[in-house]
């Protein structure tokens, strides 16, 4: 695939950050009422919080896989 095979993943794995951050904004509209430039703020500070998230919990699910189930960290 090229450069694309490389660039791709992670422009939508962005996307999708930005997808579930307006997500969450829409859906708390009523109860922390903002303007546009306040929830844009707002999407600034969401988006590397869920990339944070996710990546702990990509990053536990390995550890997991790799100590417990397979036995290939740790073993003695």
């Amino acid at each position: 695939m090229g450069p694309r095979g490389l660039i791709i993943p992670p422009v939508a794995w962005l996307l999708l950050l930005i997808a579930r951050a307006t997500k969450t904004l829409y859906q708390n509209r009523r109860t922390y009422p903002a303007g546009f430039g306040r929830n844009l703020a707002r999407l600034v500070v969401l988006v590397p919080i869920i990339a944070t998230l996710d990546a702990a919990a990509f990053i536990g699910s390995l550890n997991w896989l790799l100590r417990d189930q397979l036995g290939l960290i740790g073993s003695k």
